[in-house]
């Protein structure tokens, strides 16, 4: 499903999806994020997941060799 939002890309993210992009953004791991969000590590990362599960959105491992 895609979501689309007048306002750019980052409009068509959850409020709390753009909240862990900004810290994941500049190398914080999950459990400093977790941390400085007040959430369980386990809510990051499913964050995260919902992140890359967007169209468009490339996973960590796309620009690695396999």
């Amino acid at each position: 499903m895609v979501r689309k939002v007048a306002g750019g890309p980052l409009q068509a993210l959850a409020r709390r999806e753009r909240e862990v992009l900004a810290p994941m953004a500049q190398g914080r791991t999950d459990a400093a994020i977790a941390e400085l969000l007040f959430l369980a590590e386990s809510s990051v990362d499913k964050h995260i997941g919902c992140l890359y599960a967007e169209p468009g959105v490339p996973t960590p491992k796309a620009g690695t060799a396999g």
